[in-house]
């Protein structure tokens, strides 16, 4: 019986472990037809809007609304009708070059509304317009061919880059290093807790001191 027992409970085992290797494959066949699939769909899209770029439009840089995310930079919905002035651009003109425009959006600070000025002149700079008709070339526009500018790709057009930190540094002086950083902290918070309380005292002694005087006098 123990033979049997054990011969039946191997096979359990074995059971157990086949059933576990057929879902994981089944959950790794369903992963692995849905990458094909999204890969597929990218590149259809990418074929469907060629040349112009799979992300779409180009957006503005901002920071966040709350004191939270305001120190964040992040991707806007569109560019300020201040920010296309500032960079000689028109409504319809930026919709037609593929500028994200948000009528809705008001500048609040002279750098944000310099740096998407710059990023319009940037993005300005480097577009390359490719006529409806072939025939009909303004200045500044280019034959359609994808030599002249290959198709971007990427999640973000001019994605920003955080810059770097500045930190400066120096040695520690001899004086800094003997210093007690905790007492002088103390110090001074007793000497703000105790403000009104000195000014207090001082103010009673001089009218003390005053009254002494009088009383002299007399």
């Amino acid at each position: 019986m123990r033979t049997n027992g054990t011969t039946v409970s191997r096979e359990c085992h074995s059971l157990e472990r086949l059933l576990r290797v057929l879902k994981c494959w089944h959950v790794f066949s369903i992963v692995s037809v849905g990458v094909l699939l999204v890969t597929s769909f990218v590149h259809v899209q990418a074929a469907a809007v060629a040349p112009r770029p799979v992300a779409g439009s180009v957006r503005p840089v901002v920071h966040g609304s709350t004191v939270k995310y305001n120190s964040k930079v992040r991707i806007g919905r569109g560019f300020s009708l201040a920010e296309l002035k500032s960079a000689k651009i028109g409504k319809l003109e930026a919709k037609s070059l593929g500028i994200a425009v948000d009528a809705r959006r008001r500048n609040r600070s002279q750098e944000g509304l310099s740096a998407n000025t710059q990023r319009l002149k940037d993005y300005r700079a480097n577009l390359v317009v490719f006529p409806r008709n072939s025939k009909k070339l303004k200045n500044g526009w280019a034959k359609d061919s994808s030599e002249i500018a290959p198709q971007l790709q990427d999640k973000v057009i001019m994605a920003p880059v955080a810059a770097a930190p500045s930190v400066e540094t120096r040695k520690i002086t001899s004086d800094e290093a003997s210093a007690n950083t905790s007492q002088k902290l103390k110090a001074a918070w007793n000497d703000a807790r105790l403000v009104g309380f000195r000014e207090k005292r001082a103010k009673e002694r001089a009218d003390k001191a005053a009254q002494e005087a009088l009383k002299k006098a007399k």
